[in-house]
């Protein structure tokens, strides 16, 4: 995995309107990851899905994490920073389980974890069917219909603990009003705004120094920042 060009990020950004979060993700990542097939990366688990978009994000734009929330309790506005090491990311490459084993009473469960085809479903109970590669009672097969409730909610929470990093938390405090609060934290969503945010800049930056010196967007676009940068300097000082 490498990380992405300014023409192919500004691509992705382009050609990425109106698509579900879920395409975005995959498209980002097919052009990162050239030797992977778009079919292999939706079937990557949505832990490592995330973890390289941890990666990339961290390679374009920086280790540092900066947002703003509203306190759900008096609605002021708190900032947060935290710093990519904060999250725990494993490094590259990655060499998980594709299966895990979990047992409970008399039950004993082979399963995967969902991935980017399985959050396509809308039937929650498809796709943790989706996840179930065994299920067996007293050493009996039995299908995913014949689990108990408490054993759903077993296995939901044994997920969550095998993969951490598909459902992150950030603890925030208000220094209004002392209200503490979990903020679920989404790499996607939040990778997503800041190409958004950047790609109105540079574009904004291609049109000065096309107005300026008469180069072509490609020409602007294969610039280094800070050669940009001090050409932008020049026309605006």
């Amino acid at each position: 995995m490498r990380p992405l060009t300014s023409t192919e990020l500004l691509h992705i950004w382009e050609n990425g309107f109106g698509q579900p979060n879920i395409e975005k993700a995959c498209s980002i990542l097919a052009v990162a990851s050239s030797s992977a097939e778009m079919d292999t990366i939706k079937r990557w688990s949505i832990e490592e899905r995330d973890i390289r978009l941890f990666y990339l994000r961290y390679w374009m734009f920086g280790d540092s994490f900066v947002n703003t929330a509203n306190c759900p309790k008096c609605n002021e506005q708190v900032e947060w920073n935290m710093n990519i090491n904060e999250f725990s990311i494993p490094p590259l490459p990655l060499h998980k389980n594709t299966e895990f084993h979990f047992s409970t009473q008399d039950y004993k469960i082979l399963y995967r974890l969902p991935n980017s085809e399985d959050l396509n479903l809308t039937d929650s109970g498809k796709i943790l069917s989706n996840c179930l590669l065994e299920i067996k009672k007293q050493d009996k097969p039995i299908s995913s219909q014949e689990l108990p409730q408490t054993v759903v909610e077993l296995l939901g929470t044994e997920m969550e603990k095998t993969s951490p990093l598909s459902n992150i938390s950030i603890n925030l405090n208000c220094s209004e009003c002392s209200n503490q609060w979990e903020m679920n934290f989404d790499i996607l969503t939040y990778l997503w705004t800041e190409i958004d945010n950047w790609a109105m800049k540079i574009l904004h930056e291609v049109y000065l120094l096309a107005n300026a010196f008469k180069w072509s967007e490609k020409d602007i676009l294969n610039m280094s920042n800070r050669r940009r940068r001090i050409y932008l300097n020049m026309i605006q000082a």
